[in-house]
């Protein structure tokens, strides 16, 4: 009902639609109703953050297979030369934090990898280290890379510099503690298999050529190569994290593993079988 406001007469509607009828402006949804369309970049958003196409996230469902029929705005948006916005959303919602998991944004960004837009592509890949902040992300976009490959390996010039400036990008001091050589060491330590994938597999594939002596220190140990050190304190600070980390692996004293995890500030996750 509607008053008119100069009359303060109450008259019906001149046209009531009724539900089973869309409005202006409205498509047929999945739920066999009507609903207002959203943008490319809007379906890109929603997939990043509920992991979902739709409108509606359930708790119940483990959204961990994504198929490229359903992420077809993706390459629309590509294809329509917005790959920067693209890519600038998943670093985005990857930063802040905003997804449920960690999976849609590693999808969207291996999609981006793959794509024939030679720029998207160049940026995905230089935003690779602020999505992938562990080994973890690394080997799960590393298994997109490759489920979407499909025919090919996958593992050309880009993918393996991408891969080694991963690695690459550990500097030998940061005061923060958060990009240091040492902190790969302790990165490569505790997360050593994840998706199929090793350090090992990474490092051989992509060819990874260490740009310091730290980093080198960190490659000898993921081949098992006996460790060379120079006299830096950097680099025997690494060394000795390192050794402690094989010995802790090789012992079945719980009080030395105990010994170890506290004065290197070794993971506790790699040992947990040996402390049961």
């Amino acid at each position: 009902m509607e008053v008119d406001q100069q009359s303060q007469e109450v008259h019906p509607f001149e046209e009531i639609v009724p539900q089973s009828q869309p409005l202006i402006g409205q498509i047929p949804n999945i739920s066999g109703g009507y609903s207002y369309p959203i943008s490319d970049l809007d379906s890109l958003l929603r997939f990043l953050c509920l992991g979902v196409n739709d409108r509606v996230y359930r708790a119940n469902t483990q959204h961990t297979e994504f198929c490229r029929a359903n992420v077809k705005f993706i390459d629309r948006l590509i294809q329509d030369g917005r790959g920067s916005e693209v890519i600038k959303c998943i670093r985005d919602v990857s930063i802040q934090g905003r997804a449920y998991k960690h999976d849609t944004t590693l999808y969207a960004l291996a999609i981006c990898a793959r794509s024939n837009n030679l720029e998207t592509k160049q940026s995905a890949y230089e935003i690779l280290n602020d999505v992938c902040r562990i080994p973890t992300h690394l080997f799960q976009f590393v298994n997109y890379c490759e489920e979407l490959s499909e025919i090919t390996s996958g593992w050309g010039r880009a993918h393996r510099m991408g891969i080694s400036n991963w690695y690459n990008s550990f500097k030998s001091e940061d005061p923060q503690n958060h990009k240091s050589a040492k902190k790969l060491a302790y990165l490569v330590t505790k997360y050593k298999r994840r998706h199929g994938w090793t350090h090992r597999d990474a490092v051989r594939l992509a060819h990874v050529h260490p740009k310091t002596t730290d980093i080198r220190l960190i490659i000898e140990y993921i081949f098992g190569k006996s460790i060379t050190v120079n006299n830096t304190p950097n680099q025997a600070s690494i060394s000795e994290f390192l050794d402690a980390a094989r010995r802790a692996k090789r012992c079945n004293d719980v009080e030395e593993i105990r010994s170890l995890i506290a004065n290197y500030h070794l993971s506790r996750n790699i040992y947990l079988l040996i402390l049961k």
